[in-house]
């Protein structure tokens, strides 16, 4: 009877043994807290390090064009290249913080200091958020001087573009080109940009095709010659230039070409009883009813804006 009444006593003994054996759960609020952060952390990392592609993409593009004289535009962009440089920095001290913060909350959890590891949770988010701030502040500096300067680029851009289309027109079509040039006694001066600028359109116009012809105009004969010299020394054919007789009424900076044999020809003038003979000399076949008119053919090789 005794061993009868002994057996429930046995039973919650071994089921509470059994209950100790089952796995405990081994959550910790303060380490989850923090897995759930740190990837955040890398995708801010990441978002400044595109940041800083693109913003120094934008810098590099920025430029004073050859031939441009502009100081404020030159300062503005020197200024803007020395704050890009300032970038990796910016984005290596956000990592720096990081890499801190989590060193800390680590060393923290491994010691198993609870109270620690959950006050350095707590303001990692705060200290994570200002770090962040700091390292985009200069690129928000950068971001709001740009668009003046891209203004400015983008303006000489134009103009230096629509010079070059000005200069295939007239080697094109022909016609004059007028432009004020710096003189070195009886030479242009090559040290000065906008005159260099100038005068390798000048050989691009003399070189455009074997066609072309042009003649050369200053206020004096020694300047017309050292000019046509300087020309062909560069590379325009020298049966391409022709020295004009000085113009004393021209501006004394003044450099005049006129092209007296352009690339396209001009279309035959028909002899009269020719019939369709020289009407369809030296020319393409008419197209069929109802095809429209070809393409013109280009003879001139654009050049591309804003090169020299």
């Amino acid at each position: 009877m005794r061993l009868l009444l002994g057996l429930p006593i046995l039973l919650v003994v071994f089921v509470a043994a059994a209950c100790d054996l089952a796995p405990r759960a081994t959550t910790d609020p303060t380490r989850d807290q923090w897995a759930a952060m740190a990837p955040m952390q890398k995708e801010r990392v990441a978002q400044l390090r595109n940041r800083m592609t693109v913003v120094g993409g934008r810098v590099a593009a920025l430029t004073v064009p050859p031939g441009i004289q502009d100081a404020a535009l030159s300062q503005q962009i020197s200024e803007l290249q020395a704050q890009v440089s300032t970038l990796e920095g910016a984005v290596s001290g956000f990592e720096q913080t990081v890499s801190a913060v989590s060193g800390e909350i680590d060393a923290a959890l491994s010691k198993r200091d609870k109270v620690r590891a959950r006050q350095l949770v707590d303001l990692a988010g705060m200290r994570l958020d200002q770090a962040f701030s700091d390292a985009g502040a200069p690129f928000t500096a950068i971001e709001q001087r740009l668009p003046a300067a891209e203004a400015g680029t983008s303006r000489y851009l134009s103009v230096i573009a629509a010079e070059e289309q000005r200069m295939v027109r007239v080697a094109s079509e022909g016609g004059e080109l007028a432009m004020a040039m710096r003189w070195n006694g009886a030479n242009l001066d090559l040290a000065d940009a906008a005159t260099k600028a100038g005068f390798d359109r000048l050989v691009k116009v003399g070189g455009a095709c074997d066609a072309l012809r042009m003649t050369v105009v200053t206020n004096e004969a020694a300047r017309t010659d050292a000019v046509t010299k300087q020309l062909v020394g560069a590379g325009v054919p020298a049966d391409h230039v022709t020295v004009g007789a000085a113009d004393r009424a021209q501006a004394a900076d003044q450099l005049k070409i006129t092209v007296t044999a352009a690339c396209l020809p001009t279309n035959p003038t028909p002899q009269p009883g020719a019939g369709a003979v020289n009407a369809g000399a030296g020319a393409p076949p008419p197209p069929p009813p109802g095809a429209g008119a070809p393409p013109p053919t280009a003879v001139v090789e654009r050049v591309p804006a804003g090169g020299h």
